[in-house]
């Protein structure tokens, strides 16, 4: 107990003096509500998460798409900012760590090869160390591999069932047997099974069913957890089944884990979280229950503020949130409000940038657990956006975020806090998040005047068509 209350009390230090963040409103509000802010900070570190319940965790995805063209400097970019980022932050998901045929990481190679374009294996622990107490999770790809030499010669590891083939590997239904010259001339015999999930065009599918895949999959996760990671972010979860998902989770015994199951649809999310736990057969044990990326909630946050072609198109009586995993399954819920595929330069799915202040304002106070962006958070890359002032304050988007996760730790809000939706008009949302130390009530309004809030709350924070009130 007494090492708790140290590194607490230490924590706290940080908190209050970090020489990174200058801006005089974070600085007040860490000040003011330094007993209350303490006593979060105390209690999370005493926490078991028992069923997921009470996490009061933020989380940093640590990179853009820009990322890894830092001239393989990106890991050292980290480092600097480590300090202030361990200050607000509880994890920060890494991008993939392993050698790539695409210089994002997202067609690994040599899994063991961690010198990759985003900077050298050392960079990489020097960036893990730096962001402490936050801790590392890694982006595993998991799905498909590149060949090194050839569409399908796995190297480093080889995977290999036969001597000089490894093909069993590789899902049959792999596009690669039907268009690879070698791939084409292997026999039926010597394939890997049918795909347990969505096929990905351009690298060659896994087959998780085969024994020698899965413990290859295992030792590489406890490598990189031995290498200093805490968590996983698991890419393209459609594309295997997710029991693999549980069963490597449990494996790794991690102590955060959350799958990308990108469809606008809460039955179908809540049922990938449903079957993450749900057991392989008699020889395996019952897999580890992981939480989901909230795309459901993303589609909603898409309508209420309107993507860029449709920048005008905003109706707030959608913040009901009702069939959100935010809403439905709260504990297994990591909300965002962008990331590198639906944001960054590839904006395949972007909310209107003008109404990232609000956004935030909403992610940032409610259940779930909140993952920022890089590019809200930073300005190293092209596609950097810390430095915005939002709308109807002074603040950058930066400190905005920062002001924000301080004042959620200071009323103790977590991913399963009550949450109370008390209007969800057209041009009003109104709702209270019941934090363990205090509440927080927000209202979205163009009209702030005609705000009602119940005797003994305050004002505490408000922007162009926002306000946040507390009862500190």
């Amino acid at each position: 107990m007494k090492k708790l209350i140290l590194l607490a009390i230490s924590i706290l230090f940080l908190l209050v003096s970090c020489k990174n963040t200058s801006n005089p409103d974070v600085e007040k509000l860490k000040s003011k509500y330094a007993v209350l802010l303490n006593q979060t900070l105390e209690k999370n570190l005493q926490k078991e998460y028992e069923n997921n319940s009470n996490r009061g965790e933020v989380m940093l995805q640590g990179f853009t798409w820009e990322s890894h063209k830092e001239n393989g400097t990106w890991w050292d970019t980290l480092a600097a900012a480590g300090s202030e980022i361990g200050t607000y932050f509880d994890y920060v998901w890494f991008p993939p760590v392993s050698d790539s045929e695409s210089a994002n990481g997202y067609m690994p190679r040599e899994l063991y090869n961690l010198n990759s374009a985003y900077g050298s294996e050392e960079s990489l622990k020097n960036a893990i160390a730096a962001i402490y107490p936050a801790k590392a999770v890694a982006d595993v790809v998991i799905n498909h591999r590149s060949g090194s030499t050839s569409w399908g010669d796995f190297q480093n590891p080889t995977w290999e069932t036969v001597k000089g083939e490894n093909y069993k590997a590789i899902s049959s239904s792999d596009e690669g047997f039907s268009n690879d010259e070698f791939m084409m001339m292997v026999a039926e015999n010597m394939r890997g099974n049918k795909d347990t999930g969505d096929n990905f065009v351009g690298c060659r599918d896994l087959d998780h069913t085969n024994p020698v895949v899965q413990q290859g999959i295992i030792d590489w996760m406890k490598k990189l957890r031995d290498f200093g990671f805490a968590g996983w972010r698991f890419d393209y979860a459609k594309g295997y089944s997710p029991s693999f998902v549980g069963y490597y989770n449990q494996a790794v015994e991690t102590d955060f884990a959350v799958g990308e199951y990108w469809v606008d649809d809460s039955g179908k999310i809540q049922k990938w979280i449903n079957k993450t736990e749900t057991s392989l057969g008699a020889e395996y044990p019952t897999g580890k229950k992981t939480m989901a990326f909230d795309f459901r909630l993303k589609s909603i946050l898409n309508h209420v503020f309107g993507k860029k072609e449709n920048q005008d198109n905003k109706n707030f009586q959608l913040l009901g949130f009702n069939d959100s995993i935010m809403k439905v399954m709260p504990e297994y819920a990591v909300t965002f409000v962008e990331n590198h595929d639906t944001g960054s330069t590839q904006s395949h799915w972007p909310i209107d940038s003008s109404d990232l202040g609000t956004a935030y304002a909403f992610l940032l106070t409610h259940p779930g657990i909140p993952c920022v962006s890089y590019e809200h958070y930073g300005t190293e890359t092209a596609d950097g956006k810390g430095d915005w002032i939002v709308s109807g304050t002074e603040m950058t988007l930066h400190n905005h975020i920062n002001y924000l996760i301080t004042l959620r730790k200071i009323c103790g809000i977590t991913n399963t806090s009550a949450l109370e939706v008390e209007k969800v008009e057209p041009s009003v949302y109104k709702a209270t998040v019941k934090g363990e130390n205090a509440n927080i009530i927000l209202i979205i309004n163009p009209n702030p005047k005609t705000n009602s809030v119940p005797k003994g709350y305050k004002a505490i924070y408000s922007g162009d068509i926002w306000t946040i009130y507390t009862n500190l």
